[in-house]
């Protein structure tokens, strides 16, 4: 398939991005090879085939105990969590209430794809898929113009709302260097910038196969300057704000209260959890773009068509 998009291709280096999806990928096999080629979706006892699965049509749903520990994951077709949100308000491997777990919307951004997808396949006469560097072209777009973008490429979007991870549109190449090295880059880089300017970073704090960790800096308030001796001097240093967002397996997107070094929740080789709990939270979105159309509203000095993805 061509690329309507592309203006210019970035490579995004190994990172986090991998592990979690290797991750995705190793526990899909572990249970499809323990239930006869076979994925046992727990929701009306459905079956999903290996065809559902290269498809996407099945979601990772994670499983939680108490205090915000991951205690399992399974996958779940679209079409069955439908089906279960019509009647029941509660999450469907618990029946607990879902608080703000944003499981029925995932769901129906899943079910909203495969309508459009059934759309573009019997107009084009193939199915539809986006390449990485599609995505990264894409991301741009949407920074410079989220208001419209939905307007503007339907399909697009409803793709990136369920299959867009933070690696895929290239922001961990802002900067080089390790995630404290990324922080001092991107202060140096944003200390005369105008308000709303900001960077996607490397997070301090440490991904694992669960969760998936990225920030965002960006001036809230620029610097001050003044005139003295025919010279230009900061009286006022900008104000950097730092965003600390997380992508968790099976749950969505959320802004962590975490610090540098803290444990995220993982699992072993054996599908075990380690039992850590999740930082503190107060919002679960169900995909990048709704995260950062959030802060777009809500956080103050934020502009998404002012963010920078590379240098």
């Amino acid at each position: 398939m061509s690329n309507p998009y592309q203006t210019q291709v970035f490579h995004a280096p190994v990172s986090a991005k991998e592990i979690y999806c290797d991750r995705r990928e190793y526990m899909r096999a572990k249970e499809q090879k323990e239930n006869n080629d076979e994925l046992d979706c727990p929701i009306l006892f459905t079956p999903i085939t290996t065809e559902d699965v290269a498809s996407k049509r099945a979601i990772s749903v994670a499983k939680f105990g108490q205090n915000d520990t991951i205690t399992g994951m399974n996958f779940v077709s679209a079409a069955a969590l439908t089906e279960w949100f019509k009647t029941r308000p509660t999450h469907p491997l618990t029946n607990q209430p879902l608080g703000i777990n944003p499981l029925a919307l995932r769901a129906k951004y899943a079910m909203d794809l495969l309508r459009l997808e059934g759309l573009h396949s019997m107009e084009a006469g193939e199915p539809f898929d986006l390449t990485t560097a599609q995505v990264q072209e894409l991301f741009q777009i949407f920074l410079k113009e989220s208001t419209t973008f939905q307007h503007r490429f339907p399909l697009e979007n409803a793709w990136m709302q369920c299959h867009l991870k933070m690696g895929d549109t290239g922001i961990h190449t802002t900067f080089d260097g390790n995630a404290g090295e990324q922080r001092t880059a991107a202060m140096a880089f944003l200390a005369d910038k105008p308000a709303g300017t900001g960077v996607f970073r490397l997070s301090s704090i440490q991904s694992t196969n669960l969760v998936e960790c990225f920030a965002i800096s960006y001036v809230s308030s620029p610097q001050k300057t003044a005139l003295a001796n025919g010279q230009t001097v900061v009286i006022q240093p900008a104000h950097i704000r730092h965003v600390a967002v997380a992508h968790v397996m099976g749950y969505g997107y959320a802004i962590m209260g975490a610090q540098a070094g803290q444990k995220l929740p993982e699992m072993d080789a054996d599908g075990n959890p380690n039992g850590v709990p999740l930082p503190s939270h107060d919002e679960v979105w169900p995909s990048l773009l709704d995260l950062l159309l959030w802060m777009q509203s809500n956080a103050a000095g934020f502009d998404l068509s002012r963010m920078v993805l590379h240098k």
